[in-house]
Formats: structure tokens, C-alpha cells, sequence
């Protein structure tokens, strides 16, 4: 945070959104790295763990630094001041050189953070990215288009007129929350929803951009794994009617055969129990057969058909973890396998509620085009009183 506002405060903008993106980006690199290692030799596992200590030494030094901010005389701030960058610059430099040494000797899946130009030159010409991000003079988001680069104010509880003229021209809106409380809020409230007016599509980080399209192939439709869920054994067969490709309905669906159809899955739609945990985001799963599909499961999925994935599942994509940005969901997991783009629910959706937006979301092409899918079918919900038309998030790539 006091690294992106002292960039902020010397006019560095493009810096200062690098340092923003590359910190959200950590997050699923972390995440990543108990089934990197697993892979690893002995003496490779102890010389990962010397540089973890490392690393958390320098997160320490910088920490009690700071602490001592309120202490420090006038006449020693300035000196202060310096010591902070200096622990800051080597607690960064500790823990990307413990990570470039994994990244060397067993390669990253998925992409790292982005710097503002990477960002831009991955915007088509009716897109927008905004960047929500915490500095110590409060809350600012960076928005890009390919050409410009701009800051505004962004605190909670004020409206944001300048931030949405600034994109008024644009067709469809990337949203890094970045951990801002009303993040998500904003973009459903008022007359005409700003989720309305534009495609909206939200990532972890901006370095997904980068991710690239899927190949065209089978979708694999697994529905109501648990045998209690009336409403997602109709949707299941409904959506397995539509897209056709492998589908695995009720006792089917085992831990063994999702497993193996997920693969080479160019579509990947989910309908039954999804279990995030908001008190420990870790434990997310998804109910099956006989078993679960955990994020140590989903981070290791070799998903070599890029797939779009839905999860028409309860708590899929909660809210609380998205807004966090030191935390991994259920969409981030299928993100960091090689998913494209997940389109998941932030609070519980009765089976009923998820069926409607889902025959609505297919017919209007939301195996290819999500983001403008989702949109429509939330439209077509509110307007028939549906209080579960903003329940649906797209994540990852329109």
C-alpha cells in the first residue's frame, strides 16, 4: 500500500499499477507452490525452504519497521522514510528471487502480474480496465484503455461520476477489485446498474489478460452429483442437451471421471453443491459423487483445452474472496489451471433461480461469450423482479 501511494505521489502511475498488479499476482503464485514442490528432489525442497526464510525475515524487518512510524521525530523522518524503501525494495527482491528460483526449476502455470503497457496492448478497442487499489491517502483506482493511463479518488461510500465518464465510450469493463469493500456494490446499484450499462468481466489480477483463448472441443456437464438437487439434475440435462459433449449426471459424476473429462474440456459447466468457506477460503470444494474437487485438486487440473468453466453451484465465487486480495477461490483456482474465464455465483442461489439464468445465459451464447451472456440474462431476470439477477459474476476474460 505505501509503495503504490509514494509512486502515486511522484507522478510514477504506470509503477505504481505494476506494483499494484504484481502484489495481487503473488496470490495465486503462492497457491501454486505446494504441488510445484511436490515434484521436487530433497535437496531442492530444503534450498526452496532457505529462501522462504528469507524472505519471511525481510517481510519481518519490514514489518517491525513500520510500526515504529508513529515514534519517529520530525527531524528523523526523512531518514526514516529511506530505511522503509530500502527494507521494502529487499523484502521484494527476497521473495521474487525465492520465486524466480521455483519458477527455474519448476515452471509457473498461468501468468504473473502485468505492468500498465503489458495491460494496454491486451485491451481491444471497446475495453477498459480499472484497477481498484488501497494507498494511505485512501482508496484509487487506475483505469486503462489501450491509449491512457488515469488515477481517480475511489473511497467507499462516495460515488464515482468521473470513473465511469471516463469509460463512458467503452462497450466492456475488466474490474480488478483489489480488495476494496464495495467494489462489487457499486457496479449493481442505481436505475440503470453500471453492471448493465456495460459487459463487465472481473480478474484477480491484470496479468490474466494474457491468458489465451480456448480451442474449440467437448463440453463436459456435470449435474447434481449429490442426488438433492432437483433443480441442478434439470439444468444439468438441459445444458448437456445444448452443448452436447460428455455428461456426467448424479452417481456419475465420480472424483475419477470428472477428473479425466476436465482435461481436454472446452467447456466445463458445473450444477450442484459448491463450497466456499468464508471462514477458511482453503477448504473450498466442489461437492461430487463420491468425494470432493479441492483447490489443491483444482490448482494441479492439467486443463489443456483453455475451458470456459460455469459454476452454477451455492457460494461458488463468493464475494469475500475475490475482494480479498490475499485469498483463493474456487474461479481463481480454475483460473490458475488454464481456464479462460469462470463465470460463478457470489451468494447462494436456490436450484430454481440458477436454472432460469442459466436457460438464459446459453441461449444467448454464453459457451462463447460470457460476459455479454451473463449480461443479458441478468437483464431478462431484473425486469421480471428476479432478486437473483446480480447473483452471477463473470471472472476471468469475456
Amino acid at each position: 500500500d505505501q509503495a503504490v501511494g509514494r509512486l502515486l505521489r511522484a507522478g510514477r502511475l504506470a509503477q505504481a499499477f505494476a506494483v499494484a498488479d504484481s502484489g495481487r499476482a503473488r496470490v495465486l503464485r503462492a497457491a501454486q507452490a505446494p504441488a510445484r514442490l511436490a515434484g521436487l528432489a530433497e535437496a531442492q525442497r530444503q534450498a526452496w525452504a532457505a529462501r522462504l526464510e528469507g524472505a519471511a525475515l525481510a517481510a519481518e524487518a519490514l514489518r517491525a519497521h513500520g510500526t515504529k512510524a508513529a515514534l519517529v521525530p520530525e527531524d528523523r523522518r526523512a531518514a526514516w522514510a529511506t530505511e522503509q524503501a530500502r527494507l521494502e525494495a529487499a523484502h521484494d527482491a527476497a521473495f521474487e528471487g525465492a520465486y524466480a528460483w521455483l519458477d527455474a526449476v519448476a515452471p509457473i502455470r498461468g501468468d504473473t502480474g502485468a505492468t500498465a503497457a503489458e495491460t494496454q496492448s491486451r485491451l481491444a478497442v471497446d475495453e477498459a480496465l480499472l484497477a481498484f487499489a488501497r494507498t494511505p491517502a485512501g482508496w484509487r483506482v487506475f483505469v486503462l484503455d489501450r491509449d491512457r493511463l488515469t488515477v481517480h479518488a475511489a473511497d467507499p461510500g462516495h460515488a464515482w461520476p468521473g470513473v465511469f465518464a471516463r469509460v463512458d465510450q467503452y462497450a466492456h469493463l475488466y474490474v480488478v477489485p483489489g480488495g476494496h469493500p464495495q467494489g462489487f456494490a457499486a457496479f449493481n446499484r442505481g436505475d440503470e446498474p453500471p453492471a448493465l450499462r456495460w459487459t463487465v468481466s472481473w480478474l484477480p489480477h491484470a496479468g490474466l489478460l494474457a491468458q489465451p483463448s480456448g480451442e474449440a472441443g467437448a463440453a463436459v456437464v456435470i449435474g447434481d452429483p449429490n442426488h438433492d438437487l432437483q433443480g441442478a439434475f434439470a439444468e444439468g440435462r438441459a445444458v448437456a442437451e445444448a452443448l452436447g459433449g460428455v455428461r456426467l449426471l448424479r452417481g456419475q459424476a465420480t472424483v475419477a471421471a470428472v477428473r479425466s473429462a476436465l482435461a481436454s474440456a472446452a467447456t466445463i459447466h458445473f450444477a450442484g453443491h459448491g463450497v466456499l468457506g468464508d471462514r477458511d477460503p482453503w477448504a473450498a470444494h466442489l461437492q461430487l459423487a463420491d468425494g470432493v474437487l479441492g483447490l489443491p485438486d483444482l490448482l494441479t487440473l492439467p486443463l489443456a483445452g483453455r475451458p470456459r468453466v460455469v459454476l452454477s453451484g451455492c457460494e461458488t465465487g463468493v464475494d469475500a474472496v475475490l475482494l480479498d486480495e490475499r485469498a483463493v477461490g474456487l474461479a481463481e483456482a480454475f483460473l490458475a489451471a488454464g481456464a479462460v474465464s469462470v463465470v460463478a455465483t457470489d451468494r447462494p442461489v436456490a436450484d430454481g433461480a440458477a436454472l432460469a439464468f442459466m436457460k438464459l445465459f446459453y441461449e444467448s451464447d454464453g459457451a462463447t461469450q460470457p460476459a455479454r451472456a451473463a449480461q443479458s440474462a441478468a437483464r431478462a431476470l431484473r425486469a421480471n423482479g428476479n432478486p437473483h439477477w446480480s447473483a452471477f459474476r463473470v471472472i476471468g476474460r469475456r
